[in-house]
């Protein structure tokens, strides 16, 4: 029951993130459709690129091995969530700065500020739960 709890939990905030960062950003960019699908897209490639993150770090690695990678990998997470949250708003909400020129096309920008926004944490916070899993008896 614990593991089906945070497995849910962790999912449910993972995707709540998905859609702060992108309606908080929806508006800078006219609130179009191509926007809002941009980013649908890079937060579900920061999710398949996490799946393979945690196919290769249970594949390759030991138990030992994989706590290891993962420590760093989630304090980096922390960190970058830290400096963001003492230039941004929040942590996962862009400041100003980060708004864009009139014209042109938004994709890259989306891009960008999804993966600095949010890129670590939804890249690196689910594979505990994907990893480590296997050796238990549900």
């Amino acid at each position: 029951m614990l593991f089906a709890t945070a497995s849910f939990l962790s999912a449910f905030l993972l995707f709540q993130m998905q859609l702060i960062v992108s309606k908080s950003i929806l508006p800078w960019f006219g609130g179009s459709a191509a926007v809002w699908t941009t980013s649908m897209l890079v937060f579900q490639a920061l999710l398949l690129a996490g799946y393979i993150y945690s196919h290769v770090i249970s594949v390759r690695f030991s138990a030992i091995g994989q706590a290891r990678i993962h420590f760093v990998l989630l304090s980096m997470a922390f960190l970058i969530v830290l400096a963001l949250s003492l230039r941004w708003p929040s942590a996962i909400t862009p400041g100003a700065s980060w708004k864009p020129q009139p014209g042109g096309d938004p994709t890259r920008e989306v891009i960008a500020i999804i993966v600095v926004a949010a890129g670590f944490l939804f890249l690196f916070s689910p594979p505990p739960h994907r990893c480590c899993s296997g050796g238990l008896r549900v």
